[in-house]
């Protein structure tokens, strides 16, 4: 007697853990990603119609950027537009209309960033490299630049961020040879003609809030510190011609509060509640050294006109000088007993002066640090 078959079913515990649409282990970007960028951001971002400068239909447009600068760093995902806007951590939120994207999608664009952007399931990923930018100047050019003074080309100027209220600016700073001040906005650098007081740039900046704002020597660079307060700081550079974000530099755990661009421009130094001065070679992208003399938040730091030394400062009143090339102590200069606002160096580098928040102004002469 044939009895009839019954279908036997087996079932793993295991499968019971994924859940239907479940991202893969390593998403790739023709499989994975790019569905999702065409269901969501393509219809603006695509080779014909690219808003912000940004095409999101191949891994050539992506890499290539938009007008904000870099779209994505690979292996940081914490460090990169695409997600940062798209999961709305930052402003302008994408899509601007409708609906976020589901979090399940998110997760994939997080998950493909963090591990390098592999292409396609047969691609290699690639690997997070170091800021890197080689704006090193000859002696011979440093200072006011041959020609008219450098003024903003074409940079925006609608408002990446507009808030319901004014809010006091953290930071300010005049061009050494332009009629243009810069003043720090909402995630942006508001760029003023000094002579009209008209609007003549925007230069965004959607990793947090600016704390610092200076230009280079020769005018033609303007350089950003900030972040957001206890979980990420960046430098950003962009330059004032075109409004190209040409440097990105820390990887800090909070604000960055101060930061400043050595007069050859081979050097970038930050300053930040960690205490400790960080100085990086811009060429290399790595750090050349570190200073931690420092025994409260880093409020100031300032590259002599000739490149030779570096003055620091703190919330606690302390003051220090250093040889700029190799971190080596020059001057401990004590006075302030209260936290440093700004530091200023004459022309000719041989006396800086200080400003603290006990209400005095100090200045020293740097021949015998008195």
């Amino acid at each position: 007697m044939n009895l009839p078959l019954k279908p036997v079913f087996f079932f793993s515990p295991a499968l019971s853990l994924l859940p239907l649409g479940a991202s893969p282990e390593k998403p790739n970007f023709q499989d994975d990603v790019l569905p999702v960028f065409e269901e969501s951001c393509n219809s603006c971002h695509n080779p014909d119609e690219a808003k912000g400068g940004l095409d999101l239909t191949s891994m050539n447009g992506i890499l290539a950027g938009g007008s904000s600068g870099e779209s994505v760093v690979a292996g940081d995902a914490s460090d990169s537009l695409i997600y940062l806007l798209s999961a709305r951590l930052e402003e302008p939120h994408m899509p601007p209309r409708g609906e976020k994207i589901a979090d399940n999608k998110l997760a994939l664009i997080k998950l493909w960033i963090d591990q390098g952007l592999l292409p396609t399931a047969s691609g290699k990923p690639m690997q997070k490299k170091k800021s890197s930018v080689n704006l090193a100047l000859g002696s011979g050019f440093i200072g006011k630049p041959d020609g008219p003074p450098p003024m903003p080309e074409y940079l925006p100027l609608e408002p990446s961020v507009v808030s319901q209220r004014a809010f006091a600016a953290p930071a300010m700073a005049t061009a050494p040879w332009s009629p243009l001040v810069a003043i720090a906005g909402q995630k942006q650098v508001l760029l003023y003609h000094t002579e009209t007081l008209k609007l003549a740039g925007i230069l965004p900046y959607p990793d947090g809030f600016i704390e610092s704002l200076v230009f280079s020597r020769n005018g033609k660079i303007v350089l950003a510190g900030g972040g957001r307060g206890g979980k990420s700081g960046k430098v950003a550079g962009w330059d004032l011609k075109s409004g190209k974000r040409i440097l990105t530099l820390g990887d800090e755990y909070d604000a960055i509060l101060t930061a400043d661009l050595s007069a050859d421009q081979s050097l970038v130094a930050i300053g930040s509640p960690s205490k400790i001065v960080k100085v990086y070679d811009l060429v290399s992208g790595e750090v050349l050294y570190q200073i931690k003399k420092h025994s409260e938040w880093v409020t100031q730091v300032r590259f002599s006109p000739d490149g030779i030394l570096l003055a620091t400062a703190d919330r606690n009143g302390g003051l220090h000088v250093w040889e700029a090339r190799t971190g080596n102590a020059f001057y401990t200069l004590d006075g302030h007993k209260e936290a440093v606002t700004d530091l200023s160096w004459r022309a000719d580098s041989n006396v800086l002066l200080s400003s603290s928040e006990e209400g005095t102004a100090r200045i020293w002469n740097m021949i015998d640090g008195k």
